[in-house]
């Protein structure tokens, strides 16, 4: 953190997501903020409402340059996901996941993705869906003034405090009862591999092991989240919850966490259960696209023409075969295939990488994933 001036990281401090301000007073959060959404907007534009996520790299100038980014907020029916025998369906489209899947992608067509001053920042233009969106269990207070200070110890108060959640997928029937606190769309935890975990639950995933996954762990190392950045409903007390400090392991960087009042859109935002339209279409780009996206059905799981997206799970283990010179069955689904894919994993991943999944994986609430 040494790379940004005190004065830069004191002018981080998150401030009210509502509200507007003048070009000139422009933080770092929010250049981040901004280049995302200029992006975005260079290259597409929606139908009612959806939600914007990226990974940005930010030097020690405060230069930041978009590295990949996904838009939408679609799960693809259990049904579709039930008859995917070959890893051709994106399961989750919600912007972060599409982000973080194109961000792997980057980095099998780059040696390097950070150059030697950069740090790696997220940003979502609302607070991502599951835990980092239940207004419970904490107060509504500012964040500190210093946002690069410790954050303060984190007390459990109840179980659903920290749990984990999954996203509810069309076609999901469950007589399982949903507590009045759960948030719009999310469900609990169950025995049901179909299920996508939310994206609260993957991002603190990805604080613990980095977001470039166990395939890309001995080449790229940790890829640590310096920073999450957050428009819509920005809260730091839930964001520390959800993101970090419920996190059962210690050998990781607790992110800044920051607010930017720069918003994706002028509209009301509101979710679908109060009657907004959320445009079906999805989007995720990273560098070697140029200026056009890959285009994606929230409905199918596959890019609109049909064919499957180049960030499914068939195709990111083709390249990785590619690279690696491997030999066998490239389809990572059914039961050979599954298993020739989690062997992959288990041989080629870091043992730094192992050691803290096992570590992870072995304490609640994590130890449900």
């Amino acid at each position: 953190r040494e790379d940004f001036s005190n004065a830069d990281l004191l002018n981080m401090k998150a401030r009210h997501a509502e509200k507007t301000r003048q070009p000139a007073q422009l933080s770092v959060a929010d250049e981040i903020a901004r280049v995302s959404i200029e992006l975005f907007k260079q290259t597409q534009r929606v139908d009612g409402q959806t939600v914007l996520s990226s990974f940005v790299a930010v030097n020690s100038q405060n230069c930041a340059r978009v590295l990949s980014y996904g838009v939408g907020t679609k799960v693809a029916a259990i049904d579709l996901i039930a008859n995917d025998k070959d890893g051709i369906v994106l399961r989750d489209m919600h912007a972060e996941v599409l982000a973080r899947r194109a961000l792997v992608r980057h980095c099998y067509e780059e040696e390097r993705v950070l150059r030697q001053d950069e740090r790696l920042f997220l940003y979502c233009s609302s607070m991502p869906c599951g835990n980092s969106t239940i207004r419970r269990w904490a107060k509504v207070k500012p964040p500190p003034e210093d946002p690069t200070q410790p954050h303060a110890p984190f007390h459990i108060l109840a179980p659903g405090q920290v749990d984990v959640l999954c996203k509810r997928h069309p076609g999901f029937c469950s007589n399982l009862t949903i507590p009045k606190w759960l948030p719009n769309g999310c469900t609990p935890m169950l025995d049901n591999s179909l299920l996508s975990h939310t994206c609260s639950d993957k991002i603190a995933r990805w604080i613990a092991l980095g977001p470039q996954g166990a395939l890309l762990s001995k080449a790229f190392g940790r890829l640590n989240i310096h920073g999450i950045i957050m428009g819509r409903k920005f809260s730091f007390e839930h964001a520390r919850r959800a993101f970090c400090c419920r996190i059962p392991i210690n050998n990781f960087s607790h992110p800044l966490l920051l607010g930017t009042p720069l918003k994706l859109d002028d509209s009301i935002f509101q979710s679908e259960s109060d009657g907004a339209h959320f445009d079906h279409r999805c989007y995720a780009w990273w560098p070697s696209l140029g200026l056009e996206p890959e285009l994606l059905d929230g409905q199918t799981g596959k890019k609109m023409d049909g064919n499957p997206s180049a960030l499914c799970k068939r195709e990111i283990f083709l390249i990785w075969h590619k690279k690696h010179g491997e030999q066998g069955d490239y389809s990572p689904c059914s039961k050979k295939r599954s298993s020739s894919y989690a062997e992959a994993k288990r041989i080629y991943a870091a043992e730094w990488y192992q050691r803290d999944k096992a570590a992870l994986f072995s304490q609640s609430p994590f130890s449900r994933w």
